[in-house]
């Protein structure tokens, strides 16, 4: 109990677009199995844009009564979403999307929150902000995925998705796969650019693995590697495949094994 008085998990608002990373829902599922109480941040019209002018200023920082620590997700070198819990607690972020051409944004934005604690979901950005930031505690935590929300018992010959390319998108592979899975009547999931997400929710995409054959996912490394800096990191859409029963067969090396088969398929 005396923990939970000090400790919160803060919930950020989901924003107007349902995302469909249930990495975010499944870290605050765990932290709240933990007994760690949750304070929900309010939403309101025009939140988003009043809260990204505000931080732009620099302004949140916690005031001298903050004792309470807050356990909270954070992306991008942005405290919007934290906006104004900011001023209140006393910060712990999981830090994920951590990129190196962000990491001086991030040094002045943990600086400035003062936090002593971070998590990070890319150890290499855990192993940097250790030497960046010797006073804070800086540790790896990957992402992870809940297998209670998939179903891998169909078998895979047994499956109506043939490919899906989910997560980002290697462009060069799509142009060679996509007409020979049309020629051969395969079938083929993808998202075409400025598109909606073709699943409305994290059930219905959970639903549609349990229903694929291969899934093509990329690292950043490969998609945009002048953004990613060279910083590996395995991300949700890996797990999300082995936990839809991809890993009983190809186990680690599904993405290898889904893109030879698939350039097979492109000859």
């Amino acid at each position: 109990m005396q923990r939970s008085r000090r400790i919160v998990c803060l919930r950020n608002p989901p924003g107007s677009v349902p995302h469909l990373n249930d990495f975010l829902d499944g870290w605050y599922r765990a932290v709240s199995a933990e007994g760690i109480p949750e304070v929900r941040l309010p939403d309101w019209p025009g939140r988003a844009q009043v809260t990204s002018l505000l931080t732009r200023t620099g302004i949140q920082r916690p005031l001298p009564f903050a004792r309470t620590r807050a356990l909270t997700p954070m992306a991008w070198a942005s405290d919007r979403d934290v906006f104004p819990a900011g001023f209140a607690f006393r910060l712990v972020p999981w830090i994920y999307d951590c990129w190196p051409s962000t990491w001086d944004r991030w040094e002045s934005l943990l600086r400035r929150l003062r936090v002593d604690v971070a998590f990070f979901s890319a150890r290499g950005a855990a192993e940097e902000f250790s030497r960046r930031l010797p006073g804070v505690a800086c540790r790896w935590i990957p992402e992870a995925v809940d297998p209670a929300m998939h179903d891998p018992s169909r078998p895979l010959s047994e499956r109506s998705i043939d490919v899906m390319e989910l997560g980002r998108r290697a462009e060069d592979v799509h142009r060679r796969i996509a007409p020979a899975l049309a020629r051969a009547r395969k079938v083929h999931t993808y998202r075409p650019p400025g598109d909606p997400p073709p699943y409305a929710s994290q059930e219905a995409l959970a639903l549609a693995l349990g229903q694929t054959r291969i899934m093509l996912c990329f690292p950043k490394t490969v998609t945009h590697p002048e953004e990613a800096g060279g910083l590996e990191t395995a991300t949700y859409r890996y797990f999300e495949a082995f936990a839809a029963g991809f890993s009983d067969i190809f186990g680690e090396i599904a993405p290898m094994i889904a893109l030879q088969q698939s350039l097979r398929w492109a000859k």
